[in-house]
Parts: C-alpha cells; structure tokens; sequence
C-alpha cells in the first residue's frame, strides 16, 4: 500500500511539474524576443545616427579647409592646437571614445585626440575606406587601441577638399562606445534575473569575452559556446543550448540590418525555472514527509503490538541464559539484600566454599570471613552502598576453617523496584603464587647480575695486576737486556745492520709496555683503587682527550671520604662507555663531565655537542651504544639514569645516586 501510494504520488507530481514548466518556456521565448527585437532596433538606430553625425560634424566644422591650413602651417612649424580644438569638438558627441587623422597615401596616423593606433591594421583598412564617400563601418572587435578588454565600434570616412571633391586630404577614425545599448532591460519579471545577458556577436560567432589579447595580435584557438553558433546561423526559433561556461540556456538572436552581426539575448534555464523548481521541492519535501510520518506511525505502530507479544518469550530466555551461565561459572556469584544476607548463589561458588547451595542461602556473608576480618565488613557494605561498586581483596573462610585469599567485585543492582549487591568472588591463591615466584625470580636473577659485575670487575683488577707486575717488567727486562746486548755487539763487531735489527725491537718493545700498560687502565686503572674515583676521572679525560684529539672539561666536586668500591666502579664504568660514544658515534668535538652534589644526591653528568639521536626510536630499553650496560649498572648500585639527546643538539647522560647509598662502608667489591 505505500509504494503504491507512493507511485501515484509521484505520477501526479510529474505531470504538475511538466505542465508548469511548458507555461515557463512559452513565456521565456516570447520575453527573450521581445527584449532581441527591442535590441537590434536600437542596435541599427545607433549606428544610422553615427554616420550621419560623423558627415554632418565634418561639415560643420569645415574640417578638411582645417586639415589643409594644419599640413600647410606644419610644413614651417606652426603649432597644430587650432586642429586639436577641432578634433575634441567632434569627440565631444556622446559615446565617442577617440578621434584620429591618418595620411591618405599610406594610412599613417598624422594627428590623434585620444589613445590612437598606427598599426597596419588600421592604416589598411583606413585606406580601403578612401574610395568611398560615405562612413565606413570598422571590422568589428579589432581591439588594437587601449581598451583591448571594452567594445568598441569604429568608423572610417574620407575627408574630402571643399575644392576639389575627388581630393582626399585625410581619412577620419573614430570609435564609439556602444556599451549602453547592452544594459539588461527592467521590465518584466525577465529583468529581475541575473543570468539574463545581451551580446554582441561575429558571423563566426565570437562574443566580446572571446577576443583575442591584442598583444599577440591573434585570436585564442577557442571554439565558440554552442549557443553562439547556433545564433549566428540565423535560427528564428528559441534557441538550447550550452554558454561559454557550459551552462544550459535559452536564447534568442536576430541579426543586426546593415551589419554582419547578431544579437543575442540569453538565460540560464536554472535561473528561469528557479520559482518552478522551488515550489516543486517544497511541494514534493511537504509530501514525502506526510507520507513518511504516515507510514512511520503505522509502523511503529505494528512494531509496538509485535514487541509486546514477544516480551514474555524474551524474559523467559533471558533467564535461562543467566541462570546457565550462573550455573557454569568458575568464580563465585552471590546475590545478597541490603543487609549482607545471603538470597541466591551459584553451585560451582558453594562447592568451592565446601557448601551446597541451599546451605549458604540465608547465610549472612560475614560468616565467610575469617574473624579476624569480620570486623570491617560493616565498613565495606557502607562503602558499596555510598559508590554503588567496590573492588577489594581480602581472606575467605571455607566450611572446613581453612581460608583462602580472593578478589572481591561487587556492585548494587535493582530489580523490581529493589536493591541488592551482587558479588563476584574469585580465588587468586594460584595467582598470588605466581606473584610471588616471579618477585622472588627477579630479585635472584638482579642478584646474580650484580654478583656478576661484581665477579667481573674483581677479575679485570687481578688480570691488570698480573699484566702490570708480571709482562711489563718482563718486557722492560727484556728491554733492558736489548741495550746491553746491542752495546756491546756494536763495540765487538760494529755491524750497522745488527745495530738497526736492535734498535727496532727496542721500539716494539716500547710500543708493547705502552700497549700494555693501556689495556691496564681500561681493564682496572690503578688510579681508581689507589686514590679514588675523582682522579681516576681526571686521568681518563687527559688520556681520552690525547688520543682523540676531543676536548674535555671536567669539573668535580671535593667531597669528604671515598665513595664505596662499587659505586666507584659504577660512576668510572659508565664515563668510560659514555666517552668511547662520544668518539664513536656522536663526532663530538666538546665534552664536559661534571661529578656534583645536587641536593641529597651525587650526580655525574656527561655531555656532548655531537650530533646527538633521537631517544624515542631507540626506547628505554635499546641495546645499541653501550645504553643497556649503562642502565643496568646504575640500577644494580641503586642509581637512577637519565638520557637526554636529540638531532644536532647534541647527548647527556646523567647518573644520580643518593647520597646515603655512596658512602656506604662495605661494598660488594670490598667484601670479595
């Protein structure tokens, strides 16, 4: 029934429409005729009044005996202001725009009141019009004065001698604004529309907005719009078609008596149908929306009616599917009333408490507590009922006395008008022990690391020890037996070749010790054990700043004692790491290494101008340039790490410790 009412609906509005829209075309065509006809009659009035005015004007003011007395005073060089009096005179009628002389040999412009052209344009047509006596018409839209973007018309008329009528002395070029015969018209409800346009056309259909640019002097390769050409080929009839900015029109042309041109008179056909089309929209929104709420209240109607008969069906199954997911659930789900008494409870919630469900129905839940917390239960229930939902942990009791440890959701729900809390209990005694192993695993494996780093740094001053004691003073022994030997095998035998043999192991020996001995600062400088961190850092500055040619400011705070051994080794460690990215990675050419005490902390600061990183895409925990080994030490000593960098801006490292933590009197090192 409604699409079918719906189609009648819309038949009707479509003949309506159609039957209204024909009444506005007929009375479109007969305005757009009435408004050409007016048009091309004033159009042809114009232009019959130009002539006459241009012969009657030349006449008058006796213009060729003025030209003559002109050309004849010239020739000894009298002033020619007399003549441009007589020129502003003739451009003094109405619409005239300029007033110009041309030789009438060769076309060339002599004198000029206004812009003027002297192009070969206008020499040549200026000379076609010498043989003729009365004004000739200019070929039309030649914009080749100063107003390339307005409408001009021009005329070309032979001045001839008052003595001699077959004499030219001159050729007179005038140009006319027609720009008023082109105003939109005002009466009739045609005048009102913006789109209504009036235009001059070409035989080839061209219209002042599709001439060319006169600095070119040739025409744009532009097709003229639809409605144009069909204008142009004197089509009497109203006129469809497309405009220059592919709009749909209407129009009506009629050509111009004595000119090869063509008015056109057009309207958007939106614009003409504009009322139609809104009172069709407004009828056909009016419409459809009646028939919608029609329908919708029908529908709604018949929804209404259907949902009332399925209600007591989806009660039903509603309750069936709580009940069975109650029922199968693995935590325990109590109902219980405002005050903490027991009603409903799942089978799987009693058995784990070692109740059947009718045992605990009537129970109040404070008997599931152990004793010692039965206590707060009144605070908890008060808490529920002021936030209407509460997450807490908390002990159970079983039947059996043993307890258990759970995690308690309750919220407050209404049903039929009354309130009741319902609690969700779940046992996390599993997860709890998991916990626990996991804190307990962590803490042994940060123990292990420690004891490792710990392990590690004992091994690297054994092994620095034994490198420093043992193969250095064997090699300096060495050394020293190479100068004897080759002091007294010069005397004996005075062999160069011998001599220069000994002279480079003596150099190899000496790039060895050193050799050696530097491998014994990076692995346990004895600097750091014997006078403490502070010159430890001072001396792998100058050794850093030698062999890289980076300059190093350091600046360290005095402090009272010695800080503990691993702590030392802590700060000495990551500055060691921080310095190798410095040269390796940053290109650095300034750092500075600060060691202060800010506040209750001992900070050491490292910093460098290099060209720095972006932290973010490395992450907290990124492996890359030594940063995890940095980290994981100072948080093996309890320090915290801090790395500051971005592109260009150069890298800090900071590490601040505090300072109950570095004077600690034993240390992990201390007691290996």
């Amino acid at each position: 029934m409604f699409f079918c009412l719906l189609l009648l609906g819309v038949l009707a509005g479509s003949l309506l429409y159609q039957s209204a829209r024909q009444s506005v075309v007929r009375y479109v065509d007969s305005e757009l005729e009435a408004v050409a006809r007016l048009k091309t009659d004033q159009a042809a009035h114009w232009l019959e009044e130009i002539e006459e005015g241009i012969e009657f004007d030349a006449r008058r003011l006796h213009l060729a005996h003025e030209i003559q007395q002109w050309r004849a005073a010239s020739i000894s060089g009298v002033s020619s202001n007399q003549l441009d009096g007589v020129l502003a005179r003739l451009c003094a009628v109405p619409a005239a725009t300029d007033c110009v002389l041309h030789a009438p040999d060769d076309g060339r412009l002599l004198i000029s009141y206004g812009p003027g052209s002297d192009s070969t344009l206008v020499r040549n047509q200026a000379l076609r019009a010498k043989s003729f006596t009365e004004p000739q018409l200019e070929d039309f839209y030649e914009h080749h004065r100063s107003n390339p973007g307005g409408l001009e018309i021009g005329y070309f008329y032979a001045i001839r001698s008052e003595s001699a009528p077959d004499d030219s002395v001159a050729l007179l070029h005038m140009t006319f604004d027609p720009g008023g015969l082109f105003r939109v018209v005002t009466e009739g409800s045609l005048g009102t529309a913006q789109s209504l346009k009036i235009e001059l056309l070409e035989p080839n259909g061209f219209s002042p907005e599709w001439q060319a640019d006169t600095s070119s002097g040739s025409r744009a390769p532009r097709v003229p719009p639809e409605i144009n050409l069909k204008s142009v080929h004197n089509d009497t009839a109203l006129l469809t078609g497309l405009d220059a900015l592919s709009v749909p029109v209407w129009a009506r042309a009629r050509a111009v008596p004595g000119t090869p041109w063509t008015i056109l008179v057009k309207i958007d056909q939106a614009d003409a149908l504009h009322q139609v089309n809104t009172i069709a929209l407004v009828s056909f929104a009016a419409s459809g929306s009646l028939l919608f709420f029609t329908c919708f209240g029908w529908g709604a109607y018949r929804w209404r009616m259907k949902n009332f008969a399925s209600d007591d069906l989806q009660k039903s199954m509603l309750t069936q599917r709580v009940d069975f997911l109650a029922r199968y659930a693995n935590d325990c789900i109590i109902l219980a009333d405002n005050s903490g008494n027991i009603l409903e409870v799942n089978e799987a919630g009693a058995s784990h408490y070692g109740y059947s469900a009718s045992e605990m129905r009537g129970m109040p839940m404070m008997s599931l507590l152990p004793a010692s917390a039965r206590s707060d239960f009144a605070a908890l229930l008060e808490k529920l009922h002021t936030h209407r939902s509460l997450i807490y942990q908390t002990e159970q009791c079983r039947k059996d006395g043993s307890t258990f440890p759970a995690e308690v959701s309750a919220c407050l729900i209404e049903a039929d008008g009354m309130q009741f809390s319902q609690s969700i209990i779940r046992d996390v005694s599993e997860r709890q022990r998991l916990e626990i192993e996991r804190a307990t695993s962590a803490k042994r494996q940060e123990e292990l690391s420690r004891r490792l780093l710990v392990v590690q740094e004992l091994e690297r001053r054994r092994i620095s020890a034994e490198l420093h004691d043992q193969a250095v003073a064997s090699l300096a022994a060495i050394k020293l037996n190479l100068s004897t030997l080759d002091r007294v095998y010069s005397q004996s035998t005075g062999s160069a070749a011998a001599a220069s043999i000994v002279a480079e192991t003596r150099i190899l020996l000496s790039e060895t010790i050193e050799q050696i001995r530097d491998l014994c600062a990076e692995l346990r400088p004895s600097v750091l054990d014997q006078m403490g961190l502070i010159p430890a850092i001072e001396t792998c500055a100058q050794v850093f700043s030698r062999r890289s040619d980076i300059e190093i400011l350091v600046r360290c705070e005095a402090f009272e004692g010695r800080f503990s051994s691993e702590v030392e080794s802590m700060f000495f460690r990551i500055l060691q790491e921080a310095l190798r990215n410095c040269q390796k990675h940053a290109h650095a050419g300034r750092v500075e290494v600060h060691l202060l005490r800010v506040d209750e902390f001992v900070e050491l600061s490292i910093a460098d101008d290099g060209r720095g990183f972006d932290v973010e895409r490395l992450g907290p925990y990124a492996t890359g340039l030594g940063l995890s080994t940095m980290r994981e030490r100072a948080e093996f000593a309890g320090a915290e790490f801090q790395l500051s960098s971005s592109q260009g801006q150069g890298t800090r490292v900071r590490v601040r410790l505090q300072s109950t933590k570095a004077w600690r009197s034993h240390s992990a090192i201390e007691a290996g």
